[in-house]
């Protein structure tokens, strides 16, 4: 019997990047308005700016490159490898949807997925499959 197959590809999030930039922007400015001085002042902007750089190297490409349904099993790729999923839970608003799947080996990885991070269609699509709205074991 034939069943449903979803894929979805993904690319890095300008809408992650308005966030976390927006965040340490914060940061800067409460380190700025505040009553610290000299070294306390100068620690604080290099401890935000630092953050700010790990962050942007960790989001320049997104944690799975591509995530499958085929049938209700799911498979991750990523940096060219395919790992065998289970989905064990989700959280899925408008604006963000955060996939909690165990891999096989006992691990759990969680993938956050932002609407830019892939065409619209495959985010409806994408909700729906969450929702409960389609059966990924009918065709």
């Amino acid at each position: 019997m034939p069943v449903s197959r979803f894929e979805f590809r993904l690319r890095s999030s300008k809408r992650l990047f308005l966030a976390v930039l927006t965040g340490h922007l914060l940061a800067l400015m409460a380190i700025l308005l505040s009553q610290l001085t000299g070294a306390w002042r100068v620690a604080g902007i290099l401890l935000v700016l630092a953050s700010w750089f790990w962050q942007e190297q960790q989001n320049r490409r997104p944690a799975v490159d591509e995530l499958v349904c085929l049938g209700g099993q799911w498979t991750l790729s990523r940096a060219g490898t395919r790992q065998d999923a289970e989905l064990a839970g989700h959280w899925h608003s408008p604006w963000l949807a955060v996939l909690n799947f165990r891999l096989h080996d006992g691990r759990r990885v969680n993938v956050p997925v932002w609407p830019d991070m892939m065409p619209a269609s495959d985010w409806r699509t994408l909700s729906w499959l969450l929702r409960g709205f389609l059966d990924p074991e009918r065709p």
